[in-house]
């Protein structure tokens, strides 16, 4: 196995493998085999006995029931859980059958191994799973509430985001053949939803690709559910950084968003400026006299003629007051120019030009 290989296949790209100790993880991995998992792939059928549990490190995987008629999908898992629970619970065999929705990769570990497994590490990989098991009862509560209580556009955003998260990427493949398991409902329906959030500006939709193209309006059409269920995901199973051999980023894993309110001084409103905010504000007394002073200075001085600039008193002197935002006055001394008998424009330095605009404004005579 190639050292890229040896990264793909990762245990640590799995959340309950990756919430192990390293000396416990790496005693499973030598009953660990990677599989690829194209889509539609059985991983176990009802009333037939489960030979081998599986832990996803990439794609989408559904429960599902057969109904009297269509079949309608309980829970999906992704690389956050375990395909096999009844193995762990020591249940019998299964009522629903397990498929892989969305193509991925998937470690493999025989069921009587991990029998063995179990009851060698009994006491930190039982809690692991006990883990999962919470968090994927969490999911199987919220989906029956969802699925009884919100619309069917907020369901669909709600799988998307899910999907999305288990990918790893704003672009997957999607059918609405899948769509319409998952929303239980006819494809004709399908493509009105997904029409709708792709008016919306939330996704793209073309032969049988989804893209996310703003999730956070995508997010503000889902229903409560996603956050949710992403939150006890996260608190059984808190997020890391992972890196391939080469050191680049797997996937950066972050922890449930958490809002800070912002403090304010007490009997301040909110919205009012502050200290800072009004010494930043630009005086609006001072922004339109400047611009006036700027172009009487140009009229008088820059376009003015020689002879003008040459008549002009040779030495200026004195302070003069120049206004500032805050309000205060600035001293600032007038700069003496140095008389010149030729005849060409002396353009005068900015600290006197300031002097004479200021002169200029206020009517004062300068000295």
């Amino acid at each position: 196995m190639t050292g890229s290989e040896a990264g793909h296949h990762d245990p640590r790209r799995n959340r309950v493998l990756a919430a192990l100790s390293d000396r416990d993880r790496d005693q499973l991995a030598g009953n660990l085999t990677a599989v690829d998992m194209p889509v539609g792939t059985a991983l176990y059928q009802p009333g037939e006995p489960i030979s081998a549990v599986y832990f996803p490190l990439l794609g989408v995987f559904s429960i599902l029931t057969d109904l009297d008629g269509p079949t309608v999908e309980v829970v999906t898992v992704g690389d956050e859980g375990m395909i096999g629970l009844p193995v762990f619970l020591g249940a019998g065999v299964p009522t629903e059958r397990a498929i892989c929705q969305v193509e991925g990769l998937a470690l493999r570990m025989e069921a009587d191994v991990f029998r063995h497994e179990i009851a060698i590490l009994d006491g930190p990989f039982q809690a692991v799973l006990q883990r999962y098991t919470q968090s994927m009862f969490t999911q199987l509560a919220r989906n029956a509430a969802c699925n009884r209580s919100h619309q069917t556009r907020q369901r669909c955003a709600r799988w998307l985001l899910m999907t999305a998260d288990r990918m790893h990427s704003d672009q997957f493949p999607l059918t609405q053949e899948f769509l319409a398991q998952m929303l239980a409902m006819r494809r004709s329906s399908v493509s009105e939803v997904a029409g709708a959030l792709a008016d919306d500006g939330c996704i793209r939709y073309s032969r049988g690709s989804i893209t996310v193209l703003d999730r956070d309006r995508l997010e503000t059409n889902a229903c409560s559910c996603y956050r949710v269920i992403r939150d006890a995901t996260d608190a059984a199973f808190p997020r890391t950084t992972l890196r391939w051999p080469d050191g680049s980023v797997v996937r950066q894993r972050c922890t449930a968003r958490q809002r800070t309110p912002q403090r304010r001084p007490a009997g301040r409103r909110v919205g009012s400026p502050g200290p800072m905010d009004q010494a930043r504000r630009p005086d609006p007394w001072r922004r339109e006299n400047c611009s006036r002073l700027s172009a009487d200075h140009r009229a008088a001085h820059v376009k003015a003629p020689a002879r003008e600039l040459a008549s002009a008193p040779a030495v200026l002197t004195g302070v003069v007051q120049v206004g500032c935002s805050t309000g205060d006055a600035q001293r600032r001394p007038a700069v003496r120019r140095r008389p010149s008998a030729s005849p060409r424009p002396i353009m005068p330095s900015p600290s006197s030009r300031c002097s004479q605009l200021s002169a200029l404004f206020s009517g004062t005579k300068l000295a």
